[in-house]
């Protein structure tokens, strides 16, 4: 069941600037302590998720939490980006497992439904990590 971009805002309420440090990205690989502290979630455009589309697997879990939904619309807005390829595979390894106890029931089904669109668009692309998504759906996909 595809997600949409109001069930992501609908699950992801918060949206006060972010004003603790964005902590998990080596500095000197990535600029995203520059580009994401002070800003809201709703702020960050899918051009600037592309561009750190890599963080979803290195970001700290407070961090990681907050921007997520960014990431989750930029995915939605451009399925055929980096950003949503890098989704997929967050969410189809241990990365994904480690923030899942911060998230709610509503917030692991909108990351889930929205990998599943971005899978949906290319299923050959995404071949590979059908396995390892059936498995996540199976843990994660009931709340």
């Amino acid at each position: 069941m595809p997600t949409t971009r109001t069930e992501i805002l609908a699950a992801f309420p918060e949206s006060a600037p972010y004003r603790d440090e964005v902590t998990g990205c080596p500095p000197e690989i990535f600029a995203i302590n520059r580009d994401f502290q002070g800003r809201s979630w709703l702020d960050i455009t899918a051009t600037t998720c592309i561009g750190h589309s890599d963080a979803l697997c290195m970001l700290d879990s407070k961090p990681l939490k907050y921007f997520l939904p960014a990431f989750l619309v930029a995915a939605l807005e451009q399925p055929d980006s980096v950003a949503a390829e890098s989704l997929v595979y967050f969410v189809c390894s241990g990365s994904f497992d480690a923030i899942t106890p911060e998230l709610d029931p509503r917030q692991r089904s909108a990351v889930l439904k929205t990998v599943e669109t971005i899978m949906d668009t290319d299923r050959g692309y995404f071949a590979e990590q059908t396995d390892a998504f059936l498995q996540q759906l199976e843990r994660y996909g009931n709340g």
